[in-house]
């Protein structure tokens, strides 16, 4: 826990220079000050029982997410050859990429599962997988693992279920686990499910894939401004491809033209409410621009759509936290 006390008299703003260049071990928690009864001004990270008044927000929270995100057009001819093979609906494989991985190869969670598939170590080796990072095998031995679930069950959304919390559960809870995770799983690859049935095309983005791909290329570059029309190319021509505005948004925020990005991820929401990057960085930007009532609405809407229990616990803090920074006003 991070404890500063300081007499009332020599509170001042160097304290508050000092809590933000604190150990890097405390960045997830907000700063708070309260009186005791001898005076004496207290600084700490820990909320205090009564009375109090938050002095800092948690500070972890405005680095976002900077990297820029693909279509998954790199691996759609796969994933098809893969969901033929194992008689699996394309659209179908494709939703639970995206829900696993969001189209991330390297993707690691905290229980360990790797890949585009979020294969957990004992099921990839299980199915011979030797590289879980490998694309190719990672799908494959996720298709053939995906295809048994559904075999056992007999029903997509059980099988969904055995896939997130394990076939142990579907049996013992006799149908879907009463899990928030599993349930909020189930209802992401579904919505996504539909979407890759309905506009398949705006995974490869015909005409304007290379726009895209040299548009994502010069956004990790740090190239802004080529970016930024490379983007505004492709959402001319798919003005409906969530992924192209938000990459255009990240690339308008760099530059530090906060109203454009937030037009583009509104417009990234607007298309897909699971865009959980989008909400982040927005609500980011309005607390950072004074907006707290507008980053407080933009974080519940989050929570409506994150399914990870771990995040869904860390932005509750944030919303309680913002909350009691404008009670205090």
């Amino acid at each position: 826990m991070y404890h500063v006390e300081m007499s009332i008299r020599i509170v001042t703003i160097a304290l508050i220079a000092l809590l933000l260049s604190g150990p890097a071990g405390d960045s997830r928690a907000g700063m708070y000050s309260y009186t005791d009864e001898n005076g004496t001004v207290h600084i700490t990270d820990q909320p205090p029982r009564k009375g109090g008044k938050l002095l800092l927000t948690t500070l972890k929270r405005p680095k976002g997410y900077k990297d820029p995100v693909v279509t998954g057009k790199k691996y759609g001819k796969m994933v098809g050859g893969q969901a033929l093979a194992y008689g699996l609906p394309r659209p179908l494989l494709l939703a639970i990429i995206k829900t696993e991985s969001n189209f991330n190869p390297k993707a690691v969670s905290p229980k360990g599962a790797t890949g585009l598939m979020q294969l957990m170590p004992g099921t990839w080796k299980d199915l011979g997988v030797t590289d879980p990072f490998d694309p190719e095998q990672n799908v494959r031995a996720g298709s053939a693992y995906f295809r048994d679930m559904l075999a056992r069950f007999k029903n997509v959304n059980l099988a969904l279920a055995a896939y997130n919390a394990g076939p142990g559960n579907v049996e013992k809870y006799n149908g879907i686990p009463p899990f928030d995770e599993t349930q909020r799983y189930i209802k992401k690859v579904q919505w996504y499910y539909q979407y890759y049935k309905d506009k398949g095309n705006l995974v490869d983005l015909p005409g304007v894939s290379d726009t895209f791909e040299n548009g994502y290329q010069a956004l990790q570059g740090g190239k802004t401004q080529k970016a930024i029309s490379d983007f505004s190319r492709v959402v001319r021509t798919f003005p409906n491809s969530p992924e192209a505005n938000y990459n255009l948004a990240m690339a308008y925020e760099r530059q530090g033209r906060l109203a454009q990005a937030i037009n583009f991820y509104i417009k990234t929401i607007k298309l897909n409410p699971y865009f959980k990057e989008a909400y982040y960085n927005l609500a980011i930007i309005y607390e950072r621009i004074g907006q707290n009532a507008k980053a407080v609405q933009t974080w519940t809407r989050y929570l409506d759509y994150e399914v990870k229990t771990e995040d869904r616990r860390e932005v509750t803090q944030y919303i309680g936290e913002l909350r009691r920074l404008m009670a205090q006003k």
